[in-house]
């Protein structure tokens, strides 16, 4: 379903997504937590990036958030908590 765990802070897409939440990439919106993603969805917005701990897809709700990301078009990184 993903690509290899990201460890790295240093990561491309990881400084990015922290442009992103801390308000220094004002293109794209930050988005943190399963209910708050299973909302974005509900609300149609593009998904781009998914970030998540490998845990969250070990129980049906994650797994299930993850497939309907991914089916929406998010890029999922899994990274270490």
């Amino acid at each position: 379903m993903s690509e290899a765990v990201i460890k790295s802070r240093g990561n491309a897409a990881v400084r990015h997504a922290r442009a992103v939440r801390d308000g220094r990439d004002r293109d794209f919106i930050f988005v943190e937590g399963v209910r708050l993603c299973e909302e974005a969805l509900g609300a149609s917005l593009d998904i781009g990036t998914v970030f998540h701990a490998e845990p969250v897809g070990e129980d049906e709700r994650g797994s299930r958030l993850l497939s309907s990301l991914e089916r929406a078009g998010g890029r999922l990184l899994t990274i270490t908590e």
